[in-house]
């Protein structure tokens, strides 16, 4: 998908401490970040994010508030 996309660079299978440190080294650089998770371990990220995205059907409620666009 990310091939469809045009998207480069993916993470994945990271802890919630690496998922923070990959949005402040972007945003140190000046650039927006705009996050996507579904469990509690996403919650800080999606709060640090430019713009944060919950799957609400199928995450969790703490995902859900931390995030400022819920799916």
């Amino acid at each position: 998908m990310a091939d469809q996309l045009g998207i480069h660079e993916i993470y994945a299978n990271c802890l919630p401490e690496d998922k923070l440190r990959q949005i402040e080294s972007y945003q140190t650089a000046g650039r927006q970040v705009c996050m996507i998770g579904n469990g509690i371990n996403d919650a800080p990220a999606l709060k640090k994010a430019y713009v944060g995205i919950a799957m609400g059907g199928v995450g969790s409620d703490i995902a859900v508030d931390a995030a400022d666009i819920a799916l």
